[in-house]
Formats: C-alpha cells, sequence, structure tokens
C-alpha cells in the first residue's frame, strides 16, 4: 500500500531540511495525528525514533504498540533534498514502513515536494485491515474518485486505498503545521502546530474529523508533557 502527494509549498530547500532532518522535528509531526500517544527520541541514539500508536481516543499509552523508526537524512545542496524515516516492523501486522519527502528548490524560498507513505502487510495486517473497515473505518472514504457505474456519478474512493490516503494528507498537513511554526521552540511551537493542524483537517471533514477540537486539545498537551 502507498500513497504519493505532490505539492508546491513556499518553503526553500533549507527550511524542509529544518522541519524533516532530525528525529525530534518528526516526532512533533507524528504525535499531531490522535492514534499517535506518544514518540519519544534518545541522546543516545540520534538517528532513533519510538512511535507508540493506538486506535483508543485517551490520551495514556495503555494497550498502544511502539515501532522504532530510523532516519535516513541526506545531504542537502542547495537545490534538492531527500529525507524520511522507516521501520522494519510496525503495529497490526505492517511491514517496510516508509516516509519520505523529496524536495527540488523552485526559488530560494519556494518549493516543489513529493511525500511518499508506503506500508506492506501480511496476512494478521490484511485481518487487523479488515476488521477496521468494518467497525472503525465503516463508511469512510479518501480523497481520489471512482468512476460510477453507467451514468452514476463519481464517488469518493473507500475502503484500504482511503486509508493510507486520509494519512499521507495528515502526514503533509503536520509537515505544513511544522513550516509554518519554525520560527517558535518547544511546547509553545508544538502548541502552535497543534492548533494548526486541528484548522488543516477540518477543512477536509468529511475524510478527516475524528473529535471535538477541545478534546482533541487536551488530549494533545497531555501527550506532549510526559
Amino acid at each position: 500500500m502507498s500513497g504519493d502527494l505532490y505539492a508546491s509549498v513556499e518553503y526553500g530547500i533549507a527550511a524542509l531540511d529544518a522541519a524533516t532532518g532530525n528525529t525530534e522535528r518528526w516526532c512533533e509531526i507524528m504525535l499531531l495525528l490522535s492514534n499517535t500517544k506518544a514518540c519519544k527520541t534518545s541522546a543516545n541514539q540520534k538517528d532513533s525514533l519510538w512511535v507508540s500508536v493506538s486506535s483508543s481516543k485517551g490520551a495514556d499509552t495503555t494497550g498502544a504498540t511502539t515501532t522504532e523508526f530510523e532516519l535516513d537524512a541526506n545531504a542537502v545542496h542547495g537545490e534538492y533534498l531527500d529525507n524520511g524515516i522507516s521501520a522494519k516492523d510496525g503495529p497490526l501486522g505492517t511491514q517496510d514502513i516508509r516516509m519520505r519527502l523529496q524536495a527540488v528548490a523552485l526559488s530560494p524560498k519556494r518549493s516543489f515536494l513529493h511525500l511518499h507513505y508506503s506500508y506492506n502487510t501480511h496476512w494478521l495486517g490484511r485481518l487487523a485491515m479488515q476488521a477496521y473497515l468494518q467497525t472503525l473505518g465503516r463508511g469512510k472514504v479518501g480523497f481520489s474518485q471512482t468512476a460510477g457505474a453507467d451514468t452514476s456519478p463519481a464517488e469518493l474512493i473507500g475502503g484500504p486505498r482511503s486509508v493510507i490516503e486520509r494519512n499521507t494528507m495528515r502526514y503533509f498537513l503536520g509537515l505544513d503545521c511544522a513550516l509554518s511554526t519554525a520560527a517558535t521552540e518547544g511546547a509553545p511551537r508544538f502548541n502552535s502546530m497543534v492548533d494548526c493542524w486541528y484548522d488543516r483537517i477540518e477543512q477536509y471533514p468529511l475524510q478527516l474529523h475524528e473529535m471535538p477540537r477541545g478534546e482533541y486539545l487536551q488530549m494533545k498537551a497531555s501527550q506532549y508533557q510526559r
């Protein structure tokens, strides 16, 4: 399963590298998602981050599954960027998880980027996906349109494809918020990212709305303080 998003953004290569060239920034982006319950880095392992995810709506990590990601940040030459994180094994039978940002400079303060997100699954992962689509994911759609039968209008795609499309968009909006709040530091930056991200996902309520604003902000404030 893979999702690819292409966009022209008003940020230069240096800004994109600052947002995706170290594990702490990736942790902040990952923690924006409602099902991410914790994200940790280590001073002793600067190229690793540990992401804990759970389908529960609570803030704690009870029942969460933790995945170790490795950072792969390539050298920046002013005109091209290729940064990403990957994990061999993930939650619910996922394997070979990859998230990669490639970008070329259009001008000193403008870039064209490609965000790639993909993973493989074995039989356990496929069973988990089927269970999700029949319960929490029932009726949810993605962003691509499928041609309707005969003269029927086009419909938004559902099923497993819709899941990876929604996640790819979530990560892109997280990157966008990381870039727009880069001037601040620490907790104030993350608080601004959280506000930004909720506003961004609510522009696509059919695909991305999950919970009321107050509930989401309170949950993320609690998780960041750990």
